[in-house]
């Protein structure tokens, strides 16, 4: 009799446990996986690379422009930068918070080889590599990444993202083709005395279309340079605008029509001055004039 109510538990007991197990089973098989991507789709092979190259684009742009804060002295560059830096930032940001909804790892590097050429640059050579390989070049190669994604896209909010940022980033390469224009428009080709080029000098100098200024107490005529962006004051001498342009009095108005006929060669030999000046005031005497291959035919312009 006791044998036979003991295999009568062990049997109940048994049954219990198989049901206990079939019941966890179940519970584990209606538990969402925890590393399914959310959202319920997987990112296609090219979506994934165009939220590499997108983060990646974005991130040179602002590694970029904050060296161009330091090695820029050109204002109009430093301008341009500052907005690179708040755009790229907005973007950077709104592609983050998008691929942390599809758990994919973004790769916001720069692009080091880029980065770190800019970096050993300064003045006038910094500003025409930022400006063509940073503000044109990689927003052309922007534009056509995102206009691709916008598109071809497979993912539907990457591909909507893409046509939202991509007028942006034209508008960015819009901005640096005109600054790229207007750099090379108003940077004066600078000469040596012998008309040689000047390719060993880091500094942009332009001169402003301003009228110039008679100072009848030092006996110059005054007019404004800029090197590397900042303003310098520079003059001529009475003495050599009648040595050497036409200037038939020391009277003002005579004087100005000699400057006016010789403006070129009087910027051309300023800017060699400014140079070997490291960039400060000079004033350009009679003598600097005198040399082989650089005497204008008198009173006509340069």
């Amino acid at each position: 009799m006791k044998l036979r109510y003991s295999l009568q538990v062990m049997t109940v007991a048994l049954g219990l446990g198989v049901a206990s197990a079939g019941a966890v089973h179940a519970q584990a098989s209606d538990a969402p996986a925890s590393d399914a991507p959310a959202g319920g789709t997987q990112l296609s092979p090219a979506d994934q690379q165009f939220i590499q190259d997108a983060s990646q684009s974005d991130a040179t742009e602002i590694a970029a422009s904050k060296i161009a804060l330091k090695n820029s002295r050109d204002p109009r560059v430093k301008k341009f930068a500052q907005q690179m830096i708040a755009d790229h930032t907005k973007l950077s940001r709104s592609m983050a918070a998008l691929t942390a909804k599809k758990r994919v790892p973004a790769a916001p590097a720069a692009d080091s080889a880029l980065v770190g050429k800019l970096q050993t640059l300064k003045g006038q050579q910094f500003d025409e590599a930022y400006v063509e390989q940073v503000g044109v070049e990689a927003h052309q190669r922007a534009v056509d990444l995102f206009q691709q994604q916008s598109q071809s896209g497979t993912d539907p909010q990457l591909k909507a993202a893409a046509a939202r940022e991509l007028p942006i980033i034209q508008h960015h390469l819009e901005m640096a083709k005109q600054l790229a224009g207007t750099m090379k428009g108003s940077s004066y080709e600078r000469k040596s005395c012998r008309g040689l080029p000047m390719e060993d000098s880091l500094m942009q100098i332009t001169f402003s279309d301003d009228k110039p200024t008679f100072d009848d107490a030092n006996l110059t005529v005054r007019f404004m340079a800029r090197v590397d962006g900042e303003p310098v004051v520079c003059a001529i001498t009475v003495e050599a605008l009648e040595d050497h342009f036409g200037a038939e009095s020391p009277l003002e108005s005579a004087l100005m029509e000699a400057f006016d006929k010789g403006r070129n060669r009087i910027r051309s030999v300023c800017a060699e001055a400014l140079d070997q000046n490291n960039g400060e005031d000079v004033i350009l005497h009679s003598g600097l004039f005198r040399v082989e291959g650089m005497e204008p035919d008198r009173g006509t312009a340069a």
